[in-house]
């Protein structure tokens, strides 16, 4: 990524890879952290290689969030949800869908939800040394081609979630759109940090939303020309 000093507005030349970057600390009186919110939408953008699917990037409060499926591997997501009047009908749903779930061997299972604002969770099983971004890929592809689910809702909801980890969404994203034919039209990612939500829609609107830059050459008489030829 090129990064730019946002005091003068200069673009450094030096590219720098995301694994460089450290944790940004996140502000206590942020603005965006605003809870009285029913939701806090960070990104909402349709890919333009699939214009019918729609990424919404959204902080915190999982019960609050209507779709047809909710992606869940085991129940942490549902531990981390603070239990009061409006969430408990939803938490206490989801625990018994999901033990409904893991009744099942198959990899992947749609299991149906009463009274809440989810109508079935996604429950992926985790082979031996799978990891999440394989999970992800996996259960989206599910999604994609299952009838009934046109929307989803993945919730990553740890805090030390690698930020390399953004790049792999984005890549799992950008393959999803070369299925013409798939069902889902809207899948959206809630997580508590803003940091990791911010990393990743920056990725998403460089790697997924950016398709009109054409690719240029450096001519070869211009060899001794330091100036990056996709420069900003």
């Amino acid at each position: 990524f090129k990064l730019m000093r946002l005091s003068t507005g200069v673009v450094l030349a030096r590219p720098v890879h995301l694994s460089r970057l450290r944790l940004l600390h996140e502000l206590v009186n942020d603005y965006r952290t605003d809870f009285t919110l029913n939701k806090l939408t960070l990104l909402s953008v349709f890919l333009p290689s699939r214009p019918t699917l729609q990424i919404e990037l959204i902080l915190g409060n999982l019960y609050r969030l209507k779709c047809d499926a909710v992606l869940l591997t085991d129940d942490t997501p549902l531990k981390t949800i603070p239990i009061n009047e409006e969430s408990s009908n939803f938490v206490n749903a989801m625990g018994v869908a999901l033990k409904n779930a893991t009744k099942s061997n198959d990899l992947c299972v749609l299991a149906p939800v009463e009274g809440t604002t989810a109508n079935n969770i996604l429950f992926c099983r985790q082979s031996h040394d799978e990891s999440m971004d394989a999970i992800l890929k996996r259960a989206l592809q599910y999604a994609d081609n299952s009838n009934g689910i046109y929307s989803i809702l993945v919730p990553i909801l740890r805090i030390d979630y690698p930020w390399d980890n953004c790049d792999l969404i984005a890549d799992i994203l950008q393959k999803l759109c070369s299925n013409n034919n798939g069902r889902l039209r809207r899948i959206v990612f809630s997580a508590n940090s803003l940091s990791f939500l911010d990393t990743l829609a920056l990725i998403i609107k460089t790697k997924l939303m950016q398709t009109d830059v054409s690719n240029r050459r450096t001519p070869s008489s211009t060899a001794g020309n330091t100036e990056s030829a996709d420069a900003l």
